[in-house]
């Protein structure tokens, strides 16, 4: 018997977050045959064709698909939003089911009101019309959102971290934000606040010159330390495993979860992190002594004089064990097995489930 047939978009390229390939593994290891869609859209077009005739797609799954409309400076992308409803649509036609993750209520590069607005309501639009949606946070299974835990990172033996060669002099004691340095997180906010006797180490990739020089200018005089450069894995694993806790700042309206939490979950470190949704949810679920939670940047800035050093944290192996391999793979047979119910509007859908 043939294994059913999976499209995951985007597919995970080597350079590409983790989180894209532990997914792809596990849906693999659930046995389907996961696959990408082709690169130019000249290919892509006689993929869907194909596909659309053969009806041989057993599932879909979606990843930051709203990404379509815009552009990364945070203009919108017109044209991207016929592309996204119409990708959708297709999709639908050629699969037994589509599954939407929504990562974010909208993209990140949208400030503008009018802009979170009209994103929100192509994106409702475009969750509409998946067979499944799906979210890493359970606040939001009373919006019909079916909850599905986010992986952890890939970490290495202390073994292997204690080998590892840093090109970087880093400071004795620190605390990190660790990650691509972009505007959302609220670096700038943590800088300009910075006081603490410890040094904060900012250590991530940095597209936005300017943005760039904007931290170095507000960190003049303070201790904190930039290591702005392309960070392997390992070499991840041993800045924030050495830390003193790992600072997640940004909370915006537009963030579901954060990707720095689960890297720090991964790698045994305390978290301090300003309150979210998800958060309140998580830690109200789940009590333990590893996730400081403020309501504001200066506020978790005043708690790190009495942040818990890492030997105390004493929960962190049951917090890992709700995102592990098996957990996800779970919950995404779960979402491959919900009852799909057949569309009044959609002329020439599939109906074999």
């Amino acid at each position: 018997m043939s294994k059913p047939t999976l499209i995951y978009t985007p597919f995970p390229k080597p350079t590409d977050n983790p989180y894209l390939s532990t997914n792809v593994r596990l849906l693999t290891e659930l046995g389907y045959n996961v696959i990408a869609e082709p690169s130019s859209w000249l290919d892509r077009g006689k993929f869907m064709l194909k596909h659309l005739l053969a009806r041989d797609i057993d599932s879909v799954v979606l990843n930051w698909h709203e990404n379509l409309f815009r552009h990364r400076d945070g203009r919108v992308k017109w044209t991207g939003i016929l592309v996204y409803l119409a990708s959708i649509m297709l999709f639908r036609l050629m699969a037994r089911r589509v599954i939407y993750v929504r990562h974010n209520l909208y993209p990140h590069a949208f400030t503008q009101r009018w802009k979170r607005s009209l994103a929100m309501w192509i994106v409702g639009m475009g969750q509409s019309l998946a067979h499944v949606k799906a979210a890493h946070s359970g606040h939001l299974n009373s919006k019909g959102f079916k909850y599905l835990p986010h992986t952890l990172y890939r970490t290495f033996s202390q073994n292997h971290i204690s080998r590892v060669e840093m090109t970087d002099s880093l400071p004795t004691n620190y605390y990190v934000m660790f990650g691509f340095i972009e505007r959302y997180k609220r670096i700038d906010e943590v800088v300009t606040h910075w006081s603490n006797e410890d040094w904060l180490v900012v250590a991530g990739n940095c597209k936005d010159d300017a943005y760039m020089a904007l931290l170095k200018e507000l960190a003049v005089g303070k201790r904190v330390y930039f290591l702005t450069r392309f960070i392997e894995e390992d070499e991840a694993q041993k800045i924030v495993g050495n830390s003193k806790g790992l600072i997640v700042a940004h909370a915006d309206e537009d963030m579901i979860v954060s990707g720095s939490f689960f890297f720090g979950i991964s790698v045994s470190t305390p978290i301090l992190a300003v309150r979210t949704p998800f958060l309140e949810w998580f830690v109200k679920n789940n009590p333990g002594d590893c996730i400081d939670v403020s309501d504001s940047v200066e506020s978790l800035l005043n708690s790190i004089q009495g942040a818990r050093e890492l030997s105390q944290c004493k929960n962190l192996s049951e917090i890992r064990a709700l995102f592990s391999d098996e957990r996800v793979k779970s919950a995404w047979l779960s979402l491959l097995q919900v009852p799909v119910v057949k569309p009044k509007n959609l002329i020439g859908e599939r109906q074999d489930v």
